[in-house]
């Protein structure tokens, strides 16, 4: 029996992908199938990954590179696993990690299972400070998407563990250059009952990489968060979380609405949808001081905006 469909997409990885796939190694479980999609690496990553074929239970797919959201896809379309583990390449997996899951899932099959996760800087485990789950335990559905829309669930898909069943059709949408993780995400929470929280960390989140998650603004990236929340708009019921959709709304956007490009972007259509959300939060609803600042600038240019 094939428990978990470990999937990892590759590009120009083989500085990482050594660690990732040893870290597997070290898992004390033989309940688990590895598929590393090779993302049309320039680089030697195809070659560090044949290096564990005889070890690992593991599948190569070549192909030409189509972005991460592709990758993913084509490794959820050739799965066989009951649950489904999303692992980026350069990041890695603490012992322990599948042996955990099996025996959670031994006698109850969940949708969903959250993990927390810890931050790696220069080779150095970080424990994450914010968004940590403090107990384990089941969660409902309700509250489930609730915590995810504030942000206490991030949009990231390799914290989770997805049951087969749940994500059905669901794929990651080709073309988004961000949102595509928290669109992927509530998606999936949409289709979710029985979930479990877990107060425990195996992921190790590699910050200094250059991988794939390190972005830089362009005028597209706004169009796609914008789209995105929109999307996520249409998913869930607002008659219930109305406010806390318009505070995802304005944390998602607001780093995208104040970039160098300040004066194009409040003037864009793609703005709209940011200042709309505006009008259903107060200043009491924002975390940090920096956001709380802007979001009293906000609200100035809500003023005089045509």
């Amino acid at each position: 029996m094939i428990r978990f469909s470990i999937i990892i997409p590759a590009f120009n990885s083989e500085k990482y992908i050594g660690r990732c796939l040893n870290s597997i190694l070290k898992q004390n479980s033989t309940e688990y199938e590895v598929i590393v999609v090779n993302d049309g690496s320039e680089d030697d990553t195809l070659n560090e990954i044949k290096k564990f074929e005889e070890s690992l239970n593991i599948k190569i797919i070549n192909n030409n590179n189509q972005g991460v959201s592709c990758a993913r896809n084509i490794g959820l379309d050739n799965s066989k696993g009951q649950y489904v583990i999303f692992i980026d390449s350069d990041d890695y997996i603490l012992p322990g990690y599948l042996e955990y899951l099996n025996k959670l899932v031994a006698n109850k099959e969940y949708d969903c299972i959250f993990l927390n996760y810890n931050l790696g800087v220069l080779g150095k485990i970080h424990e994450r400070e914010s968004c940590v789950f403090q107990i384990s335990g089941d969660v409902s559905n309700e509250k489930t998407m609730e915590m995810f829309l504030e942000g206490k669930i991030s949009n990231s898909p390799w914290d989770k563990v997805f049951n087969k069943r749940t994500l059905k059709e669901i794929r990651f949408c080709p073309g988004i250059t961000v949102g595509e993780d928290a669109l992927f995400c509530c998606q999936v929470l949409s289709e979710s009952s029985e979930n479990y929280i877990v107060d425990k960390s195996f992921y190790v989140y590699m910050q200094d990489t250059s991988g794939v998650t390190q972005r830089k603004f362009t005028a597209k990236k706004l169009n796609d968060i914008s789209d995105v929340m929109i999307k996520i708009g249409k998913i869930i019921d607002l008659s219930v979380y109305k406010k806390k959709y318009h505070l995802m709304v304005f944390n998602q956007m607001v780093g995208y609405i104040f970039n160098r490009r300040f004066l194009s972007n409040i003037l864009s259509n793609e703005s709209l949808v940011f200042f709309d959300s505006l009008k259903h939060i107060s200043i009491n609803d924002i975390g940090t001081i920096k956001k709380k600042y802007a979001y009293i600038m906000s609200k100035m240019i809500l003023m005089i905006k045509p």
